[in-house]
């Protein structure tokens, strides 16, 4: 709902690099929706096959990596950190509440939720640290289109090199 996918497609272009969305991957690995590997596996497993795609990434320097917010937790930071740019999409609650679009195969954390405001608040605050810890390039995502948003993280890694 930050825009990770659009953005990070956008940006592999730009850059001439590979696209690799998460949670895209996992579900096509399993034939399954994310919902339905959730449903059938559960939320830890869905977790661990996150770990085994940062981990199986992290020297791949023609890669674009897109993940979900819930990557990015105690078991997966010391990995997420040893990636050269570290890129956090911060969005005001309201922004997320304003594009979240029911999902029950996109969202299976959100689908059954029946206050998205509250459970996106509880996400954020138990999330936020982590993201802060670990990105080296915080960029507001609220009001700005995802060319635009692409081009000021292309900017900001020319600068950094």
């Amino acid at each position: 709902m930050s825009g990770k996918t659009t953005i990070g497609k956008i940006l592999a272009d730009d850059k001439n690099l590979n696209f690799l969305d998460s949670d895209t991957f996992i579900s096509r690995k399993y034939s399954l929706s994310l919902s339905e590997l959730i449903r059938s596996r559960g939320i830890e497993f869905f977790r661990k096959q996150e770990l085994k795609v940062i981990k199986n990434n992290i020297s791949k320097k023609s890669n674009i990596l897109s993940l979900g917010g819930g990557a990015v937790n105690n078991k997966t930071i010391e990995h997420i950190v040893k990636y050269r740019y570290k890129i956090f999409l911060q969005c005001e609650i309201d922004t997320l509440v304003d594009r979240y679009i029911p999902s029950e195969e996109n969202r299976p954390l959100l689908y059954y939720t029946t206050n998205i405001e509250k459970k996106l608040i509880n996400y954020y605050s138990e999330r936020e640290k982590y993201f802060l810890d670990c990105a080296n390039i915080i960029i507001q995502a609220d009001n700005n289109s995802p060319k635009y948003l692409a081009k000021q993280i292309s900017k900001t890694i020319d600068e950094i090199n």
